[in-house]
């Protein structure tokens, strides 16, 4: 969740189909449906609860293991905030030491500004706050502030013409983000490791589609247009 770079990541995944999604109205354009992955942020706006996330990753000299959690909640049905946050062992830490505590809060706004049924589209604009100084530090947690702008897009291939009828059960997700810390010096240019990864490890989560499980209550949105 800590981030020391000025940054930007492309990443995208790819999901296969071959039977209809059934599912409500989340995540949905057209007869597509996009689900939610482990490592690219969804490109709707839903009520969800991911809780336990779990990851632990063999580093250079040492590992690193983080439990954490996130709650989105629709304050209109097209826009929606997230709460997220997570605990962290390193170990070692800096000074050979192993150190464990909490990171920094991050909280996010997400508009869902286009979705295309006849083209299996969705696109979304977030920003993203990590406050600094909310976790501890000798567990990694910054103490400046990071904003975190970022397109999120959903594609999928079912308008394709005939001739390429063999794609269209293809779909593609994405996000494009900026991270940019309020404290200088760290005008760096990089990849986000978080997104691409380099070492080995497992991941996990427990996620829950409030909007489908409690659809007159706690997953409806608070507000409508």
């Amino acid at each position: 969740m800590a981030s020391r770079y000025l940054a930007a990541a492309l990443a995208a995944s790819l999901a296969f189909y071959a039977w209809p999604a059934l599912a409500s109205a989340h995540g949905l354009a057209g007869k597509r449906f996009f689900p939610s992955t482990l490592t690219i942020d969804d490109p709707f706006v839903a009520d969800e609860l991911s809780l336990p996330t779990f990851l632990h990753i063999k580093e250079p000299g040492g590992q690193a293991t983080s439990i954490s959690g996130e709650f989105s909640k629709r304050i209109f049905p097209d826009l929606g905030l997230t709460l997220e946050g997570e605990w962290n062992l390193l170990d070692p830490a800096d000074k050979g030491r192993t150190e464990s505590g909490f990171g920094n809060l991050e909280v996010s706004l997400k508009y869902q500004f286009f979705t295309s049924a006849v083209h299996e589209a969705i696109l979304s604009a977030a920003f993203g706050w990590e406050a600094g100084g909310t976790g501890r530090k000798k567990a990694g947690a910054e103490s400046f502030d990071v904003f975190k702008p970022a397109l999120l897009f959903g594609k999928g291939m079912g308008d394709l013409p005939e001739a390429l009828k063999w794609l269209r059960p293809l779909a593609v997700t994405g996000i494009v983000e900026g991270v940019l810390p309020t404290r200088s010096g760290n005008k760096t240019f990089t990849l986000n490791d978080e997104r691409t990864g380099k070492n080995v490890g497992i991941r996990g989560q427990v996620h829950f589609f409030l909007d489908d499980l409690f659809p007159t209550t706690i997953g409806r949105p608070l507000f409508t247009w």
